[in-house]
């Protein structure tokens, strides 16, 4: 009997742990290749800024290009809202900083059950979201939860780069350039205020 549960109570702790919300996990530090990313990610897209709302905080992206895959929706409205890990370290405001109106990004989702687990990249700036699709699939409600500064070792050059880098790996043209173990962890640069002025007029 006590061998029996032991192996119950293992077993529960195993399922608590497959079930953990990603959002209450620790930014990633493990050195990840980007070839890893574009195998292991069920869809990759670039998505534009259709409308940021610092004050909320908030943010609409668009989808413009479906890199790998096809996303059923088109459009993600995320709360900016941070974890604890990215109120602690203030991600919300360092984000906000690096877009701007009509800005670029790069996105790479999974999907498991209804939550979509998304990484975003920005010119060197990563970041975690976590989207529940509703029963309609092309509606989905996406929350931002950290910055993810460890992967810069994974790429960091611009938005542009990535996504050259990402047709050509998925292409089969050209292999993904290996992580750099000695990049030191952060972000990519802040958007130039002339930037977010001029994205607004437009």
């Amino acid at each position: 009997m006590r061998e029996y549960g032991r192996r119950r109570w293992i077993v529960l702790c195993l399922g608590l742990l497959l079930c953990l919300d990603p959002a209450a996990r620790a930014v990633i530090t493990r050195l990840t290749p980007l070839r890893e990313v574009l195998n292991s990610e069920q869809l990759i897209f670039t998505v534009k800024v259709a409308k940021l709302d610092p004050d909320k905080p908030a943010v609409i992206f668009q989808v413009e290009e479906d890199l790998k895959g096809k996303a059923t929706f088109r459009k993600l409205p995320v709360n900016l809202t941070a974890d604890s890990e990215g109120q602690r370290e203030q991600h919300t405001p360092k984000l906000l900083k690096r877009l701007a109106d009509e800005l670029e990004l790069v996105i790479f989702a999974s999907k498991r059950a209804k939550r979509y687990t998304a990484f975003g990249y920005t010119n060197g700036t990563w970041f975690q979201l976590i989207g529940q699709a509703d029963d309609d699939s092309s509606r989905v409600r996406w929350s931002f939860t950290h910055c993810e500064p460890y992967l810069r070792r994974t790429f960091k050059g611009t938005t542009e780069e990535l996504k050259q880098v990402i047709r050509d790996g998925l292409a089969g043209k050209k292999k993904p350039p290996e992580p750099d173990a000695k990049e030191e962890p952060g972000l990519g640069p802040e958007v130039k205020a002339k930037a977010k002025s001029g994205a607004k007029r437009g």
